[in-house]
């Protein structure tokens, strides 16, 4: 396991391609900002090189329902969302855990 610059721990498996990303606790960056990062560190880019994440979903409902606060908003913790970005397949889970899987 490796600590990454998301301020989340990661874990490869060389199998499947995957990174699994667990945001700590503590860990304040916002859902979206977050998947862009992780994505990022899974190809071996710069953030900013990638597709604006908003061509493939709603950066604002993703923070909504997966931010640290969203549970004291009123919302269900227990979702799970997969969409495609930057050549990966993301998968946001409840628990602050984001899975990219890479491109081979």
């Amino acid at each position: 396991m490796i600590h990454s610059d998301l301020g989340a721990d990661v874990e490869y498996d060389a199998r499947s391609n995957t990174y699994r990303f667990q945001r700590g606790e503590h860990c304040e960056t916002n859902t979206s900002t977050a998947v862009v990062t992780a994505v990022a560190e899974a190809v071996d880019r710069e953030p900013t090189e990638l597709e604006p994440l908003e061509e493939q979903i709603d950066s604002d409902a993703l923070d909504m329902f997966f931010d640290p606060d969203a549970s004291e908003n009123g919302r269900d913790r227990a979702c799970r969302v997969t969409f495609p970005f930057a050549g990966c397949e993301v998968t946001v889970n409840q628990g602050r855990s984001i899975v990219v899987s890479a491109p081979e």
